[in-house]
């Protein structure tokens, strides 16, 4: 058994992660030399009598990784073969032994072929998980955190922002031009209205994720 049915969720691409669910199918995978060539010789044998089949191509391509598709087989109708195999896991499903699920099987030649297209899967969920997911970088220039209180740390403040070089040597010296009594003393109380606000450590946005709750 392999599959959603076994896995609880699907490998396959693309309905990978896709979780099993009533309307789900439980997948077969039959391991057999001899069934797998009986069924490969019969279609060589038949062919020319059914001729071209819509699912001819895929047949073929599932072949040579060692595997057949029911699905991908000539009509049943024409190809008794088919008919039986859909007839016997339709009856299996039938007894209820099984749930109200639909089975359906693959046959494999051997398990190299199996554990390769099952190996497929893995590693492809495995690339999903290393993929590291992009961060658009920030457009945004950071501002000098400057406190309006103290108008004599404004010129330090300015001088060691270098994003922008020449605006500071501007303000700089602007600010070291000014007549003393223009400056505010140390000691003086500081203005409610010149206080700035402070800024809370934690955002309310910071736990803002897209990422499913576990």
């Amino acid at each position: 058994m392999v599959g959603s049915g076994k896995l609880g969720f699907s490998i396959a691409h693309p309905k990978r992660y896709r979780s099993f669910a009533e309307t789900s199918d439980l997948d077969v995978a039959i391991v057999s030399p001899n069934l797998f060539d009986r069924v490969w010789e019969e279609v060589f044998r038949t062919r020319g009598t059914f001729g071209y089949w819509p699912g001819e191509s895929d047949f073929s391509a599932y072949l040579a990784r060692g595997w057949i598709r029911p699905d991908k087989l000539p009509p049943a109708r024409r190809f008794q073969i088919a008919d039986d195999w859909w007839k016997f896991f339709d009856s299996l499903a039938a007894t209820g032994n099984f749930g109200r699920y639909k089975i359906r099987g693959g046959l494999y030649r051997d398990w190299i072929f199996l554990k390769g297209y099952q190996n497929l899967a893995v590693v492809g969920c495995k690339a999903d998980l290393e993929t590291p997911t992009a961060q658009p970088e920030s457009t945004t220039v950071a501002e000098p955190e400057i406190n309006p209180a103290k108008p004599e740390n404004v010129a330090a403040a300015l001088a060691s922002e270098a994003a922008q070089p020449d605006l500071t040597a501007a303000v700089v010296s602007e600010i070291n031009t000014r007549e003393p009594e223009n400056v505010a003393p140390k000691s003086e109380a500081v203005r409610p209205e010149y206080t700035a606000e402070a800024v809370p450590e934690t955002s309310p946005y910071e736990n803002n994720s897209n990422e499913p709750k576990t």
